[in-house]
């Protein structure tokens, strides 16, 4: 074939000139073109992997404290009894649609694994929590309570882990930690 000019008998074939045209620069063209193709494929792979990991993100009890309390709870609950604050979050609480409700149903996947592990952390009961332990329980309280009442409102699913609310409520009892929370815990 030819990228030169085409003659009747040597017909011009166009979409064949990349690889001559750098190496007629001096450049190994097959190296550099696969180089270059390869860096470009890595690349999109990369973008479709944050993509991916992106949208699959899974929730966790730290997100679903964020989500509702706000970045407060981590960093600064004295913030947590703070009426402006109160006031904000209210709205939320009681008076999501369907944007807040869409978020709920994010963290199915985590209430359906909290609901199966659940058992076998009530069971092993420890006699000293930690305040990390506690904070992930005060999340559970609201995966159990406030996240089916969202995700399935309207529905008598919207109830089904109650049970379980009210036993990790208990355990926030025995451990003290109700006397240490603040007005929107």
């Amino acid at each position: 074939y030819t990228t030169g000019n085409a003659s009747p008998s040597r017909p011009r074939l166009p979409s064949l000139c990349l690889v001559e045209r750098v190496t007629r620069r001096g450049a190994c063209g097959v190296p550099a073109l696969a180089a270059f193709s390869c860096g470009v494929q890595l690349l999109r792979f990369r973008r479709r992997v944050a993509s991916t990991c992106q949208r699959r993100a899974q929730p966790t009890l730290d997100s679903l404290l964020t989500f509702w309390f706000g970045t407060e709870v981590l960093s600064a609950r004295e913030q947590l009894n703070d009426a402006a604050y109160l006031r904000g979050r209210t709205k939320m609480w009681y008076l999501s649609g369907a944007k807040h409700d869409e978020t709920a149903r994010s963290y199915l996947p985590l209430l359906e694994q909290e609901h199966k592990l659940w058992p076998q952390r009530e069971a092993l009961k420890p006699t000293e929590v930690s305040e990390s332990e506690n904070l992930a329980n005060l999340a559970r309280v609201v995966l159990f309570d406030q996240i089916p009442r969202n995700a399935f409102r309207g529905t008598a699913k919207a109830f089904d882990y109650d049970g379980q609310a009210l036993e990790v409520s208990d355990q926030l009892l025995q451990t003290g930690f109700a006397d240490s929370c603040s007005a929107a815990e």
